[in-house]
């Protein structure tokens, strides 16, 4: 590892701030150990030789929380140019809804379903077809 490293890093660093404090200044050094092979296990013992003691799953959690922060904080502390957004062009008008008279066949987009929605629905007419139905099959029956 880079004791040296770190302990460059520390030393411009107040002693009495938190070992969360210290471990966020390490925290590049850190990582380009971590991808560089080093198991976390052996960064936790480095540090305790530093003299930043914690343990493996505090050290974990710790470094979780160091991502989690600098992943939300990224976008505004980067100096990279923003984005321009994509040009813009006409905006088609929306397609108006066909006038439906029955319901269609088959719901195939949401047109279909506000076709099926606003329809106007004679309940009388629907009522008289459904009693005439019940007839039909009594009829059938005898």
């Amino acid at each position: 590892m880079s004791l040296k490293t770190y302990e460059q890093i520390l030393s411009t660093i107040d002693p009495r701030v938190s070992k969360a404090a210290k471990l966020r200044a390490l925290y590049p050094v850190i990582e380009q150990n971590i991808h560089a092979g080093a198991r976390l296990g052996m960064i936790v013992d480095d540090l305790e030789q530093l003299g930043i003691s914690m343990s493996y799953a505090v050290f974990q959690n710790a470094l979780s929380r160091i991502r989690k922060n600098n992943k939300t904080s990224e976008p505004k502390n980067s100096n990279s140019p923003i984005p321009a957004p994509p040009p813009v062009t006409a905006i088609p008008s929306p397609v108006p809804a066909p006038a439906v008279t029955a319901p269609p066949k088959r719901i195939e987009n949401p047109i279909d379903l506000r076709a099926i929605r606003d329809m106007a629905i004679d309940l009388n007419a629907l009522r008289e077809e459904g009693l005439a139905n019940r007839r039909q099959k009594k009829n059938d029956e005898h």
